[in-house]
């Protein structure tokens, strides 16, 4: 028999099946029926795994081309069924000071290079076991991008975050795309690090 406002989404009440060692049937079957006060309990990023959420990370040093600037992407493929969020984005720039353009493409196709990923958490398995559904991507590049979500200022040598507070975490649904590029700016020697997390859509979250 249904119950009033029956939680249907399992993932919540695997969570605190995992965490609390709960046995038999979900612990939380479904949601007061009133707006009422919680007091959350606080969790860092060991508890990303139980709920749902594995965690990837690739970095990249592109060496000096003459003529060449440089480009990274993580790509989400159509029909994935997976959200993928950008957690932490890292610059530095070992040749002079430059702006680097971030931008959502949407339907594009990988970069001239795709990369292996580093996971995050031991408990997901082997890179070559459990694999990023999100696929990374690099190339060398000489094309500036028209429409930019965000132009960062990159000084010689100094380690630019892009995501410093958690609202500035970047959806990556499927279909779309980051792509983090020097553009028209050519010749640079450039490190990127970029790192996110990602897990299976539920039935509501689906477009």
């Amino acid at each position: 028999m249904a119950r009033l406002n029956e939680i249907l989404v399992g993932r919540f009440n695997r969570v605190f099946q995992k965490v609390y060692g709960i046995k038999g049937p979900p612990p939380v079957s479904t949601l007061a029926p009133e707006i009422m006060p919680v007091h959350p309990i606080a969790g860092g990023v060991e508890l990303r795994w139980p709920d749902g959420w594995t965690r990837w990370s690739f970095s990249l040093v592109i060496t000096q081309t003459a003529g060449q600037g440089e480009a990274i992407q993580i790509r989400n493929p159509a029909g994935s069924n997976v959200i993928g969020v950008v957690e932490k984005i890292t610059i530095t720039n070992a040749t002079n000071g430059t702006a680097i353009t971030i931008c959502i493409p949407q339907g594009a196709g990988d970069l001239a290079n795709i990369t292996s990923v580093a996971p995050m958490d031991g408990r997901q398995g082997a890179p070559a076991v459990v694999r990023s559904v999100l696929i990374p991507s690099f190339a060398l590049t000489t094309t500036a991008v028209a429409s930019a979500m965000e132009i960062v200022a990159s000084p010689l040598s100094v380690f630019t975050q892009v995501i410093v507070r958690a609202d500035q975490e970047i959806p990556v649904p499927p279909n779309t795309a980051v792509l983090i590029t020097t553009g028209a700016n050519l010749n640079l020697a450039v490190t990127f690090t970029i790192q996110w997390r990602e897990r299976f859509l539920e039935e509501g979250e689906r477009l």
